[in-house]
């Protein structure tokens, strides 16, 4: 951690249970939406993220998938940005 990540302001502080709230809420609807979709492989899909910023990662059998996790996410209330680095491989 650098030095002045060490010191947050007042309002930082204050700020910190809602950012924290805000953000395992977001992490939940887009779990919530995955598991909803009906497509188990996209519970396989691992995700963080950080001032409304989601980055998708994992594997997925077809492109359709990979830009059906997208779509999805893109569709959550609060969702800003999506990084998509989600690996494209058959299994075959």
């Amino acid at each position: 951690m650098a030095v002045q990540d060490a010191f947050l302001t007042q309002s930082a502080i204050s700020d910190f249970p809602e950012r924290f709230r805000s953000r395992r809420s977001l992490l939940e609807a887009i779990e919530e939406r995955f598991r909803d979709s009906g497509y188990s492989a996209l519970q396989s899909i691992s995700f963080e993220a950080e001032n409304g910023r989601v980055r998708l990662r994992g594997r997925l059998p077809s492109y359709y998938l990979k830009q059906l996790a997208q779509t999805i996410v893109s569709h959550v209330d609060g969702v800003k940005s999506i990084e998509n680095v989600i690996d494209v491989s058959s299994s075959n």
